[in-house]
């Protein structure tokens, strides 16, 4: 399959920011080819025990495994509860 980058976007139907009409929505879908090899992950690339994506929307994402290699999650998982305890997601019984 040959490597592209893709772009995913949901919006509601009808508008309404936070008290919509309804919760039918609507999404756009594009791609293109990915022709620059930087961006590309390869194994031989990847040296490490832990990986994990992170952005404003979804937090802290672990990566479990990439074609053959599986990584551990000690540092995720410190982040993600510390970030959680901060923004009191969590109560400190856990």
């Amino acid at each position: 399959m040959p490597s592209a980058r893709v772009r995913f976007i949901m919006f509601r139907e009808d508008g309404g920011l936070y008290q919509p009409i309804s919760n039918h929505g609507n999404y756009l879908i594009e791609s293109s080819p990915l022709e620059n090899d930087h961006f590309k992950l390869k194994m031989e690339g990847i040296k490490a025990d832990e990986v994990f994506l992170t952005n404003a929307i979804a937090g802290i994402k672990w990566i479990y495994a990439f074609k053959q290699k599986h990584f551990c999650d000690n540092v995720s998982a410190f982040l993600t509860k510390k970030l959680n305890k901060k923004f009191n997601l969590i109560s400190d019984s856990r």
